[in-house]
């Protein structure tokens, strides 16, 4: 199975800026490093990456509600999501 370009993307982005599940733990979030921004055009949703250990991640999600909490790479790569890294650290790319 090829990789997509979500999963090549995120990849490179946790190698060059490794948090791994739980080192952040007792930072307020507003501190934390933020290893990746994934956004969905097509759900108006939002996944701020702050830690990651392989497919699974912990962040903020915004979507339905906005809250903190684990989510994993396929519930990225869902065919309706279409998701995108939409940035990386504190800036997205709507930011710049």
């Amino acid at each position: 199975m090829t990789a997509t370009l979500l999963e090549v993307e995120l990849h490179r982005l946790l190698v060059s800026n490794p948090h791994p599940l739980y080192s952040q733990d007792g930072i307020p979030e507003e501190k934390k490093a933020v290893i990746a921004t994934v956004k969905s055009p097509t759900m108006g949703w939002q996944w701020t990456i702050y830690e990651a250990d392989g497919t699974e991640f912990f962040g903020r999600v915004d979507g339905f509600e906005s809250e903190l909490g684990y989510f994993t790479l396929d519930d990225l790569l869902t065919p309706e999501a279409e998701c995108f890294v939409a940035g990386y650290g504190r800036v997205a790319y709507h930011d710049l």
